[in-house]
């Protein structure tokens, strides 16, 4: 009896044969987990968590805008951004701007992050905006796209400069 296990066909075998055959079969169902699992991490989107480091990046950029920091703003965009719009011209055209977030209350709404692909995102956001020429608060909608990129999240420096321009065209 302890030489022999007993299958369903109840034909005894040997203890020395069953072992190998429980090796391959928990080899090939380590194998198909573990392909299962990397393969499932690699195509799926970040996780809501992993969200978190773009969104704060997101609200730190409109509180550089707020506090009009805009040389510190232009920092925070992407190298290519950088590139095509001088930190002279940046900081320029954000004085301009007829619009810009309030101070706290009502800055932010209904922050969303939908993630590209695992090194880029959009944020969608319900942006407070002081309309500067007539002193009133409206609340838009705003889209900017960020890239991980040197460490950090990183975005569009033309999005600032041209957004939040639903029902805003009448500023124009």
């Amino acid at each position: 009896m302890w030489g022999s296990v007993v299958f369903a066909d109840h034909e005894p075998q040997r203890a020395g044969q069953t072992l190998p055959r429980l090796a391959v079969l928990a080899l090939f169902v380590w194998l198909v987990f573990n392909v299962g699992l990397n393969n499932a991490a690699s195509t799926h989107p970040p996780q809501p968590a992993e969200g978190w480091p773009v969104e704060a990046a997101f609200r730190e950029a409109i509180q550089l805008w707020a506090d009009e920091r805009f040389e510190a703003l232009w920092a925070h965009g992407l190298l290519a951004s950088r590139y095509r719009v001088s930190r002279e011209a940046f900081v320029r055209g954000m004085r301009h701007r007829v619009i810009q977030p309030p101070c706290c209350w009502g800055q932010l709404r209904e922050v969303r992050v939908s993630f590209m692909a695992a090194e880029e995102a959009i944020v969608e956001a319900q942006v407070g905006i002081d309309v500067k020429t007539l002193g009133t608060t409206a609340v838009r909608s705003m889209l900017v796209y960020l890239r991980h990129e040197e460490g950090e999240w990183r975005m569009t420096l033309e999005d600032f400069l041209t957004k939040p321009e639903d029902g805003l065209g009448w500023l124009r």
